[in-house]
């Protein structure tokens, strides 16, 4: 069995990081957008853990005076975090967010390979391209 057949998981998460850091790699320099002034940089709660109680009882953006439906403490656990390794630096953002869509991508590819319950040895057979494509997807 050669060494690509006996690692098979190892080289689909190679192919997708290499695919995800091509595809959302232009990302990168891009600057904060849209929403991420009142989801980031206005955000007083993310800048200072303090708040943390706060990420579950408010609005994802009530920590830049603004009211919204949206309740999304883990986003606002994961803006946290990014802000307190990166600061205000888009680039790091957007690395974290890239690596959370391949990890996501990997995670649909194990889950699907188990739910189709068929192992096979071949890279060629349905029950390795269905997962794997969907994965790519």
């Amino acid at each position: 069995m050669s060494y690509i057949q006996k690692h098979k998981k190892i080289v689909i998460l190679f192919v997708l990081l290499v695919v995800g850091l091509i595809i959302y790699g232009n990302s990168f320099n891009n600057e904060f957008f849209w929403d991420d002034d009142d989801s980031i940089v206005n955000n007083i709660y993310i800048k200072d853990w303090k708040y943390l109680d706060n990420y579950f009882l408010e609005n994802l953006i009530a920590g830049a005076g603004q009211v919204t439906d949206y309740y999304r403490p883990i986003l606002l656990i994961c803006f946290s975090l990014d802000y307190h390794f990166w600061g205000l630096e888009p680039f790091g953002f957007h690395l974290t967010n890239t690596f959370l869509h391949i990890i996501a991508a990997f995670l649909i590819f194990l889950l699907l390979r188990r739910l189709i319950k068929k192992k096979s040895d071949s890279f060629l057979d349905l029950s390795f391209i269905l997962p794997f494509l969907t994965s790519l997807f």
